[in-house]
C-alpha cells in the first residue's frame, strides 16, 4: 500500500540497535532534501563461496545496508517511476558480438559455481565497473534504488561502511530468519548458531525472563 510518511526507518528482523543515537543521527542527516537515505553503506566487494562463484567471477555493487537505514520516500517513488526496484538481479557486463556466444555464457553462468578461470576466452569482452571487470553484476535488494539516486540522480546516501562500523551500533545476526525460512541459504547464521547469544541478551540486557 501507499506510505504516508516522507521518511521511512526500515530494520530487519534479525537487527538489534545497540546505540539509540545512530537513529537520531541518521534522522538529523534527512533533514536534507538531497539526501535519499542514511544508515550504512554495503559494498562493493567481490562475491565468494559463500555465494557459490569462484574469485573474479561475480560483483557486488554498492548499496544501502538494509537491515537498518532510512529513506526519503518521494526520492525512492521517483526511482520506482523509472523504472528500477528494490529486487534482486543479475546483469551480465560485457559487450559480446555474437548472440551464440552469449548463449554459451549465460548457459555457462547458470552453472554454480564458476571456477575461477573458467572462461579465460571472455576477458576481452568484459566491461569495467570501477576498475573491475567481473563475468556478472549481482544486485541485492535495493542496490539498482541506490545506484540509480546515487549516480543517475546525483543525490546523496550518508553512511558509514556497513562491513567495518555497523557492529558498534546495530547487532545483526545475519540472516537467521532467511536461514530459517530457506535451509539451504549458506550465506547466513542459523538460529542454533545465535541462539544463546540472543537469550544472554535477553536476561542481561532487557531484564526478560526465559
Amino acid at each position: 500500500g501507499a506510505v504516508a510518511s516522507e521518511i521511512v526507518l526500515l530494520i530487519d528482523s534479525d537487527a538489534e540497535i545497540l546505540d539509540p543515537n545512530v537513529v537520531r543521527t541518521m534522522k538529523t542527516a534527512m533533514d536534507d532534501d538531497r539526501v535519499f537515505g542514511c544508515g550504512f553503506s554495503h559494498g562493493p566487494a567481490w562475491l565468494d563461496e559463500r555465494h557459490g562463484v569462484g574469485t573474479g567471477v561475480g560483483y557486488y555493487p554498492e548499496r544501502m545496508w538494509m537491515s537498518l537505514t532510512m529513506l526519503r520516500v518521494s526520492h525512492i517513488r521517483e526511482a520506482l517511476a523509472a523504472g528500477e526496484s528494490f529486487n534482486v538481479d543479475t546483469q551480465l557486463k560485457d559487450a559480446r558480438p555474437s548472440g551464440r556466444i552469449s548463449r554459451q555464457w549465460n548457459q555457462s553462468l547458470s552453472l554454480r559455481p564458476v571456477a575461477e578461470g573458467a572462461l579465460p576466452w571472455s576477458k576481452r569482452f568484459k566491461k569495467a565497473y570501477s576498475g573491475q571487470e567481473p563475468d556478472y553484476m549481482y544486485y541485492d535488494t535495493g542496490a539498482r534504488i541506490y545506484q540509480f539516486l546515487r549516480h543517475q540522480k546525483a543525490l546523496h546516501f550518508v553512511g558509514l561502511p556497513a562491513e567495518v562500523f555497523h557492529g558498534r551500533y546495530v547487532g545483526h545476526y545475519h540472516g537467521v530468519t532467511r536461514s530459517t525460512l530457506n535451509a539451504h541459504d549458506t550465506n547466513c547464521a542459523t538460529l542454533d548458531e545465535v541462539s544463546r547469544e540472543i537469550e544472554e541478551r535477553l536476561q542481561q540486557v532487557y531484564g526478560y525472563r526465559l
